[in-house]
């Protein structure tokens, strides 16, 4: 397997310098916003959230697409389909591992504190449970099903993004293939080494719920339900964009050391030979030139980095 990346600290000056390289990154190919946000509607308007872990598939994976675009953007391409498809489609097979193990970790914690709880009592208290429902709770239940489910679902993927280890391993996964513990510990040293951030990050994980709550109910005398519901799935859409976007450029700063863009200008797919597959550690290569690949089915691993 791929050696260790090292983490490193984060430079002074990072909210900013994120910004403007986001923004840099999606004015490359700004339909591709409008295109994911489209998407993530989609499947969190129509995946039903009652059924334990179903989200999880199609969050990991698409919150994967979407790196892979950031990707094939920041390596000075503009995000054209093929290269997007290729690079997504090579590491396919280590996003669906990763997908696999979140959704068995997933399920083991919730079969752990069902059966560390007192049943019956909790279905004597039903009434009562209905009654300190969250606002969130109470808004949901009082829209439209499918925007309900969509803005409940849409809070959840944020939550999962601002975890600052989400991030961080979804980008080893896709940079150095599926290795859950060495990733893991990875992703844990960079959070650690960076405490100002992995605090800011863990305060909006712990907070995305309750501020949603609390602005829907500022909302709805106002609005009313239905236009409430339609406002704070247009922001909590514009939020996991931003998270997405933060993600993908904190890991590729912590891990790569890369704090500003390449340059729009540069050539990514037409540089690459036909016959080699294009993958997210084959651009690093051919772009970077700060590691010997070596090929490993369709992906490309990278087996020295520093």
């Amino acid at each position: 397997m791929a050696g260790i990346l090292r983490p490193r600290k984060i430079e002074p000056g990072c909210l900013r310098r994120w910004t403007r390289n986001g923004r840099d990154l999606w004015q490359r190919r700004p339909g591709l916003l409008l295109l994911n946000a489209l998407v993530i509607f989609g499947v969190s308007a129509l995946v039903p959230r009652r059924i334990l872990g179903v989200p999880l598939l199609l969050e990991i994976p698409l919150s994967a697409l979407f790196f892979v675009e950031l990707r094939a953007l920041d390596q000075g391409g503009r995000g054209d389909w093929a290269t997007i498809w290729t690079l997504f489609q090579g590491n396919l097979k280590d996003i669906a591992y990763l997908t696999r193990d979140a959704f068995v970790f997933l399920f083991f914690i919730v079969l752990l504190l069902f059966l560390s709880s007192d049943v019956v009592h909790a279905g004597a208290n039903v009434a009562h449970t209905a009654a300190v429902l969250s606002p969130l709770q109470q808004l949901t239940q009082n829209l439209l099903p499918w925007l309900g489910n969509a803005l409940f679902s849409g809070v959840g993927w944020a939550s999962l993004l601002a975890s600052p280890v989400s991030g961080p391993l979804l980008f080893l996964t896709l940079l150095l293939g599926h290795a859950l513990r060495m990733h893991l510990y990875t992703a844990f040293q960079g959070a650690f080494l960076n405490r100002k951030i992995t605090i800011a990050l863990l305060c909006l994980n712990i907070l995305i719920g309750p501020l949603v709550g609390s602005l829907s109910l500022v909302l709805l005398p106002l609005l009313g339900h239905t236009m409430t519901g339609i406002l704070l799935e247009i922001l909590t859409i514009g939020l996991l964009q931003v998270l997405i976007t933060v993600d993908y450029l904190w890991s590729r700063e912590m891990f790569e050391g890369t704090t500003e863009n390449a340059p729009a200008t540069l050539k990514s797919s037409s540089t690459v030979k036909e016959d080699a597959p294009l993958t997210v550690a084959s651009m690093v290569g051919a772009l970077q030139g700060v590691c010997s690949l070596q090929r490993a089915g369709t992906l490309q691993r990278v087996r020295c980095y520093d």
